[in-house]
């Protein structure tokens, strides 16, 4: 016959990332609530309708503190030794290199499609009809008057 302790200490979940979590002896949470608690933490400060959905007050940390209390219960096998500050300066130029190059990318990206789409007729037809329209083909809007009304006999 297995022990109550001996049970527990052997649940074990794989998350859908397949990392293995191991629930600590004195746990209670189930691997259902992990789950949840890995999945609304992912998305706590980043999904709207979730967080909108938190409109009491204090809400956010009430979940907050729920989602920890359920996480702290749990070991990922993650190592938990302290990165040198060489290993955390490598990470943070990969990190930024990764993000600019990605933002470059992007630019690049956005530049290619204006240049595709650009077309000189359209642009040209959109400023004669923005000058038209600002009253300015006239000299109108130099002499104070509105454009398109007659001078009136004044």
């Amino acid at each position: 016959m297995t022990d109550k302790s001996d049970a527990r200490q052997s649940v074990k979940v794989t998350g859908p990332n397949g990392v293995t979590w191991t629930r600590h002896p004195d746990g209670t949470s189930s691997g259902a609530q992990l789950l949840e608690a890995l999945s609304i933490f992912t998305r706590m400060n980043t999904d709207v309708p979730l967080l909108w959905n938190w409109w009491e007050e204090d809400r956010y940390q009430r979940e907050h503190d729920r989602v920890w209390a359920v996480l702290t219960e749990w070991d990922n096998g993650a190592s938990q030794r302290e990165s040198t500050n060489e290993e955390l300066e490598a990470f943070q130029r990969r990190w930024n290199e990764e993000h600019k190059k990605a933002a470059e990318e992007e630019h690049q990206r956005r530049a290619d499609l204006v240049a595709r789409s650009y077309n000189k007729e359209r642009a040209s037809a959109r400023l004669q009809l923005s000058f038209r329209s600002s009253g300015h083909a006239r000299g109108v809007a130099s002499r104070g008057r509105m454009p398109g009304r007659e001078e009136e006999g004044l």
